[in-house]
């Protein structure tokens, strides 16, 4: 199994949440043998991060922070992944622990050929009363892969999961955490060939159906 990256920055109490989330993965990693490299705190900064990943195109990414719908954050609070180097996921499997870049980042990394993109659509959401359970939500798709699933089956999984951490956070009356959550499930997703982005463009659309879906991901054309 190939290795893993792991970005995890730390400037802020959100990111001091992440960081946490990330360091539980790392664990689950090196436990079940799988090489991993640490970009941590000030480690995770843009130049760092192509270098790391120009240098070994090998390794898988997790990114663990703030992202928005083009980019993930760095130690610096400034992109350490955008599209202007989306080129650097081509190859890799990325497992994004971060707000919205399924959105669009994701879309633009499997038309470059990434293998799959976890991550999600919209703005993750998730209260401190209930960071175990969320920590363990975040994380579960990633552990699954590392036990051998397929990413249909991580996500599939996952999702099932989640409902399952809904249902109990509700019986324990943390209705918010509850909301937060099924909310984070419903707009989770994972972007692989056999399960591609949908696209809204007919002429994509068009493509795709004559060219097969990776090949009419993949035309670059300025309008689509």
């Amino acid at each position: 199994m190939s290795g893993w990256a792991v970005l995890r920055p730390l400037f802020d109490p959100v990111t001091q949440d992440t960081f946490d989330e990330a360091a539980d993965v790392l664990a689950y990693m090196q436990q079940k043998g799988v090489e991993t490299v640490d970009l941590a705190k000030g480690d995770c900064v843009r130049a760092r991060v192509e270098a790391l990943l120009n240098a070994r195109p090998d390794l898988n990414v997790h990114h663990a922070d703030h992202g928005n719908v083009d980019r993930w954050y760095g130690n610096d609070e400034q992109p350490c992944v955008d599209l202007q180097n989306v080129q650097l996921l081509k190859a890799r499997e990325v497992y994004c622990n971060n707000c919205s870049s399924a959105k669009t980042l994701g879309v633009e990394a499997f038309k470059a050929g990434c293998l799959a993109y976890w991550g999600y659509t919209g703005v993750v959401s998730y209260t401190t009363d209930a960071l175990e359970e969320f920590k363990e939500a975040f994380n579960y798709g990633l552990k699954r892969r590392i036990d051998g699933l397929t990413w249909a089956e991580c996500l599939a999984a996952a999702k099932q999961r989640m409902t399952e951490l809904v249902n109990a956070l509700v019986a324990s009356g943390r209705v918010l955490a509850a909301t937060c959550l099924r909310d984070d499930r419903d707009i989770l997703v994972c972007y692989t060939p056999e399960s591609p982005p949908q696209s809204t463009c007919a002429v994509r659309r068009f493509l795709i159906r004559v060219l097969g879906v990776e090949r009419g991901w993949r035309v670059r054309w300025p309008q689509l």
